[in-house]
């Protein structure tokens, strides 16, 4: 689950002589929870009993950028180079694939994974006069498609004029999201509607006073209006506001994903109910 971490940064525009900046530091700590999290979450719901409980948090290799999480009764595991999540027990293998979860054995693979299973013709039996038949080649892989993305400030709506207020998100997943910040007396009319790509970070400035929810939308591949696979869709429950006096700059700073923040953070929200895209 995406967790919440809002920090305040004041800049009070002094117009005589230049910028005083103030700082707000309010004490929102919590020890980090063992939790899955996106593509994980996605493939432990599936099978709950096969994946057993968290074991500690998701770690990356920082080599090749592969992540993997150990549970109590195996590891999961997400391949950076082919989009590939699945768990293994050390005998098996689950994977989410292209025809949705599938298992296998840890010593085979699927025709469409990087590596695929060659089949092997067993000899027929000795005859007077064999005939050699031609030996069958392996069914070339399936090419899986790279998942479309958009840069990091795309906006989809964009309502602002004129405002001290800036927001800025910090996307500490590995996964694209789509952040909507609405008025809470009219949510499905957002203010700005906008894309921050997987560990990237995007500030929106003019930002008038009110109070807003935070929506985020988490997946795979934008087809131009949504993800084509979507693992989050949820709204933060703490409002933020802004109420700037004094010409003074104020900067919330959201982060999604990483470690600490708090679990009931936020709640899930059906496609129906998520802000207005465009």
């Amino acid at each position: 689950m995406f967790q919440l971490c809002v920090r305040c940064v004041l800049l009070a525009a002094l117009l005589a002589s230049g910028f005083l900046p103030l700082v707000i530091a309010p004490p929102t700590t919590s020890a980090a929870e063992c939790l899955f999290v996106m593509g994980f979450r996605a493939l432990y719901e599936e099978i709950p009993e096969v994946v057993g409980e968290c074991k500690g948090p998701e770690r990356y290799n920082v080599a090749n950028g592969d992540a993997l999480q150990e549970t109590t009764n195996g590891l999961m595991v997400w391949r950076k180079a082919d989009n590939f999540t699945a768990f293994t027990d050390g005998y098996r293998t689950w994977v989410m694939g292209p025809e949705g979860l599938q298992v296998r054995l840890n010593t085979e693979r699927f025709e469409w994974e990087v590596e695929p299973v060659v089949e092997v013709v067993p000899p027929g039996e000795p005859s007077p006069a064999p005939e050699t038949a031609p030996p069958r080649s392996p069914a070339p892989p399936v090419a899986r498609p790279a998942p479309r993305s958009l840069g990091t400030g795309v906006f989809f709506t964009d309502k602002r004029t004129t405002g001290w207020g800036k927001l800025a998100i910090a996307n500490k997943s590995r996964y694209d999201v789509v952040v909507a910040l609405s008025p809470i007396n009219n949510v499905k009319m957002p203010l700005v509607v906008f894309y921050v790509r997987g560990d990237d970070e995007f500030t929106v400035d003019r930002v008038r006073d009110g109070r807003y929810y935070v929506y985020f939308m988490a997946g795979e591949d934008w087809d131009g209006n949504r993800f084509t696979t979507t693992l989050l869709s949820e709204r933060f429950n703490e409002q933020i506001f802004w109420e700037v006096k004094d010409n003074r700059y104020l900067l919330l700073r959201v982060t999604l994903g990483g470690e600490g923040g708090r679990s009931d953070a936020t709640t899930e929200v059906s496609p129906g109910d998520f802000p207005n895209i465009r």
